[in-house]
């Protein structure tokens, strides 16, 4: 009597017996009373059963009912089409709310979404008291493969400092300035700093900076008092000329330790349709006056523009919303304070751009409330 477990092949002329390693006698069923169920030769992992009426060698009959596990090849031709892709999303630090397509997923950084259909996608995060940099991202996904996606978030305790520069294709300090003002953004990272660049109509009146947004530098001119370039205003209330780093960096730590209201800013990009949305994490009593400046990240050029010799330009103001002079808004806590869209006709397909939420007090220049979100 066989009293350890055995395991059965199915062979050609009959069954070998196994028990832990050892062969036992052929099993020969009896006539036709065994029959043997098995999966077709292409199949995944599945069992099948062999019941019937055997003999030993030795004469002893035994009625044997077997579930066996077989092994073989899922049939290609019968296999669903891999049509999804997953999308690994991470964010830094973590626990970051996952949006998909501006929809909630009611996932967490980091995490991975399954199955998600081919093509493009929008990916999100938001997590109270940060800013995702990038606010966004596209993801391409394809079949059966796993996209990544990774978010720095910048804490929003409103002590990122704003640095307003004005400068000129036509002014020769400047190519010399603004290199140094870039190296120093980029050095700093936007948890420190953040830069727009305006172009002024002197000594060049043909600066093509100027030119396409003429309302908008001549309203930030007019605010400031500016009269002469390079120049630089550090948090709307402190004016000098950025004559080197050591000056820059002296002014960036004054001003540092002040505090602002951290604005939150939502941006989608569809082709050249831009879309924003902002709201305050809190109140701010009376009105402000509330912008949203449209930067260009990276632009170079062939040739110089003007006579200065520059060609590379970096932060750039293209664009403002609602309007040059801003809105007259009050800063509370609502979802959404303001939503504006703009079509962004300058901007070449896949251009990076930065959008800065900038609030300040009526005829006042300093500022109050701040967020950055940068878009590809």
């Amino acid at each position: 009597m066989l009293s350890q477990p055995i395991a059965v092949r199915n062979g050609s002329r009959g069954c070998v017996v196994r028990s832990h390693g050892r062969s036992r006698s052929l099993l020969q069923p009896i006539g036709r009373n065994a029959k043997i169920t098995r999966t077709p030769r292409h199949a995944t992992l599945r069992r099948f059963s062999i019941t019937g009426v055997f003999s030993f060698r030795h004469g002893v009959a035994l009625v044997v009912s077997l579930m066996v596990v077989g092994c073989g090849q899922k049939d290609p031709t019968i296999s669903p089409p891999v049509d999804t892709g997953s999308i690994a999303v991470s964010s830094s630090p973590d626990s970051a709310a996952i949006f998909l397509d501006r929809d909630p997923t009611g996932r967490v950084t980091p995490d991975t979404l399954w199955d998600i259909s081919t093509g493009l996608h929008w990916i999100n995060v938001e997590r109270g008291g940060y800013q995702p940099m990038p606010c966004s991202l596209q993801v391409n996904v394809s079949p059966g493969v796993v996209s990544s996606a990774h978010f720095d978030l910048v804490s929003e305790t409103g002590r990122v400092t704003l640095l307003e520069s004005f400068t000129n294709t036509g002014c020769m300090p400047c190519a010399e300035v603004n290199p140094m003002l870039y190296r120093l953004v980029d050095d700093l990272g936007p948890q420190r700093v953040v830069l727009l660049e305006f172009h002024t109509n002197f000594p060049s009146p043909l600066d093509p900076f100027y030119l396409a947004q003429r309302a908008l530098m001549d309203a930030r001119m007019t605010l400031y008092g500016v009269g002469q370039v390079p120049w630089l205003v550090v948090e709307g209330t402190e004016a000098l000329q950025p004559t080197s780093r050591d000056v820059v960096e002296e002014a960036i730590g004054e001003t540092i330790a002040l505090e602002k209201v951290a604005l939150t800013l939502g941006a989608w990009l569809d082709g050249a349709a831009l879309t924003c949305s902002v709201s305050a994490v809190a109140e701010v009593p009376g009105p402000c006056v509330l912008t949203v400046f449209v930067c260009d990240d990276h632009e170079e050029f062939e040739t110089a523009p003007g006579n200065n010799g520059e060609t590379d330009f970096r932060h750039v103001v293209r664009g403002v919303l609602p309007e040059a002079c801003g809105e007259d808004v009050i800063l509370g806590t609502d979802p959404e304070l303001r939503v504006w869209a703009a079509t962004l006709a300058w901007r070449s397909e896949g251009e990076s751009i930065t959008l800065v939420a900038h609030a300040r007090k009526p005829g006042m220049p300093g500022t109050v409330g701040l967020a950055v979100h940068q878009l590809q």
